[in-house]
């Protein structure tokens, strides 16, 4: 619950941001239902697929032929945006938020009155574009999960990912370490000959993303069917590190396909994809990002360039962003906004904000933590969790909860970069049945 983080004395106002949840109109560039089928066993729905282990030239023919077509795919969704919403579609980027978020605050408590504010994730975006939009009127501000702004709204964002990645092997480190130090009592990945040697478990997991590459694996039960290929694979791994109290279930899962057993693999990936809503996303992140002639689209072939040198130098998992954060071809958004806000984005504020990230976090890493810092300077107090997962409340600590809910009782700032622990097990020991 919202009062977990923000205390129980504030009436919180739950916003859907223009275009997505229950806000009118929808974004529903494609008839109900087409866009999955517009996707159905392409690259949108199956990653990008591909084995580690195959020569470069024939790693990247490959993934060039799976980039042609995507970027079709998303071309062709895109321009659906056009046909079916219009010029309806350019209100629903974060500028536009932005003022919503204003005007309801005038009409609830007065004209220019200071503004409260918690958000993580796309709401750290927010949180930053409303103090920088209006650095006169925040009143207690908490974001957590950092989106780098400045790429967001001021770079293209294929551009993005070496930075939006950058913490993303440290959580894969977090996963495997600590799988092999519980053991197989608490992580089904890890054996009693591994020695607590995270390797191995690291080498079970790649293993079976390569072998899924040379043969997908069938799953036919009465409840659940299909295959799943190397590029599901990854694409769940990616996710799962962005949520750490999945772990326990995702190692499960993944030990039983590295066993033959796809099964709770699928089950598991079709839960997490579950609910998609059309382009919501890409109604925010391309109204956000800059539009040609302020720069050169990529060609695909310098898309996965870029991409291969990403999964070089950062992460082997780069290119399940393209298809998990899909921000990458805005080039091809059918409108211009009518306002898109690019800073300043060093503005002294007329109160501090609160500023959370872990330390291993997979998207939105602790950089951009930093370098909001940097910007905000004494208008910003830096609190770390030292953990992974996608924002403090993926993996939540009293340290971090009490910190959040003193600031917000009664102002209370913490100590600026102070550090707070995991409180708790990753892989917790299991229930032993009484017999």
């Amino acid at each position: 619950m919202q009062d977990g983080v923000t205390g129980e004395h504030f009436d919180i106002v739950g916003i859907d941001p223009r275009g997505i949840g229950d806000t009118e109109p929808h974004t529903q560039c494609l008839p109900v239902g087409q866009n999955s089928i517009l996707k159905k066993h392409t690259v949108l729905e199956q990653g990008f697929d591909y084995s580690s282990t195959a020569p470069l030239p024939e790693l990247r023919a490959g993934l060039l032929r799976q980039q042609k077509e995507m970027d079709a795919l998303v071309e062709t969704e895109y321009r659906m945006c056009g046909v079916r919403l219009g010029q309806t579609v350019r209100y629903m980027g974060t500028t536009t938020v932005i003022r919503d978020i204003a005007f309801i605050t005038d009409v609830l408590e007065g004209k220019g009155s200071l503004i409260n504010y918690y958000g993580g994730s796309y709401g750290s975006i927010i949180g930053q574009y409303l103090v920088s939009m209006f650095p006169d009127r925040v009143g207690r501000v908490a974001i957590e999960g950092i989106v780098d702004v400045v790429a967001w709204a001021n770079q293209p964002m294929y551009k993005s990912y070496r930075q939006w990645l950058s913490s993303t092997e440290d959580a894969y480190d977090w996963f495997v370490t600590e799988c092999a130090k519980s053991g197989p009592e608490a992580c089904d990945l890890a054996r009693d000959e591994d020695e607590l040697d995270a390797n191995k478990v690291r080498d079970r997991i790649e293993g079976l993303f390569d072998s899924l590459y040379e043969r997908p694996m069938t799953v036919a039960t009465s409840d659940t069917w299909g295959i799943f290929t190397s590029g599901m694979a990854r694409a769940f791994f990616f996710r799962t590190l962005q949520r750490p109290l999945t772990w326990p279930a995702a190692a499960t899962a993944l030990s039983a396909a590295v066993n033959g057993d796809a099964h709770p693999l699928l089950v598991l990936h079709n839960e997490m994809n579950a609910g998609y809503r059309d382009l919501e996303r890409q109604a925010v992140s391309c109204n956000d990002a800059p539009k040609p002639p302020l720069y050169e689209p990529p060609t695909n072939e310098q898309l996965v360039d870029e991409m291969l040198a990403v999964a070089t130098d950062v992460t082997g998992l780069a290119f399940s962003v393209l298809t998990t954060e899909p921000d990458a071809s805005c080039h091809y958004w059918p409108v211009i906004p009518p306002e898109r806000f690019t800073g300043p984005w060093n503005n002294t504020l007329s109160n501090p904000i609160l500023v959370m990230s872990n330390t291993a976090d997979p998207v939105t890493p602790i950089a951009s933590a930093y370098l909001l810092k940097e910007l905000l300077g004494d208008s910003a107090i830096l609190v770390l969790q030292h953990g992974p997962g996608h924002g403090t409340k993926s993996f939540p600590t009293l340290c971090t909860i009490n910190k959040s809910r003193a600031y917000f009782t009664d102002g209370t700032l913490p100590e600026d970069g102070h550090t707070c622990e995991i409180d708790k097990p990753l892989f917790p020991a299991r229930l032993q049945a009484i017999s």
